[in-house]
């Protein structure tokens, strides 16, 4: 996540919220370099993980998520927060708006970034559309499982070892 005019370099009032890697290749080491980052810049903070609930309100506050998680593709756009995705790493996925995706390169990234932060930009997500998300969701899976004949799923069944 940033905040506006973000990187030392290149926006030197940037408020970063690093989310550290899951179990991915090579996670470790990007792990550590994020530590190294924080360490030495006052703005930067990271989290290993964050409840559901603060993720959500950081991403809702936020003026930009970057990354290649698939959190800048499905939720980001729910919430109307543009998200630079670097690299293939979400390739496949159905793309919202408010998505800009960039090379794995620092022209790049800046580049994408700048335009995420632009009003002409801005405005296109204002209006953006999540693929991914509708309203009332919850009842209409509740509806449509419903409709759902049951009598002939098959359940596993769980036997009793304890008495042999």
């Amino acid at each position: 996540f940033m905040k506006k005019d973000t990187h030392p370099t290149y926006f030197p009032e940037a408020k970063i919220i690093f989310t550290k890697t899951n179990a991915d290749p090579g996670g470790k080491v990007v792990n550590e370099m994020i530590d190294q980052y924080v360490a030495s810049h006052r703005l930067a903070t990271s989290f290993v993980s964050m409840e559901r609930f603060l993720y959500l309100s950081a991403l809702k506050n936020v003026d930009v998520v970057i990354g290649n998680s698939s959190s800048g593709i499905i939720e980001a756009p729910l919430l109307r927060t543009p998200t630079v995705n670097m690299g293939p790493r979400q390739d496949g996925r159905p793309r919202a708006a408010s998505i800009i995706d960039c090379d794995e390169n620092a022209k790049s990234i800046r580049a994408s970034i700048c335009k995420a932060l632009s009003p002409e930009f801005q405005r296109i997500v204002a209006t953006t559309r999540s693929l991914y998300g509708c309203k009332n969701v919850n009842r209409r899976i509740k509806e449509k499982l419903k409709s759902v004949p049951l009598k002939n799923i098959l359940f596993k069944k769980f036997y009793d070892n304890s008495s042999t």
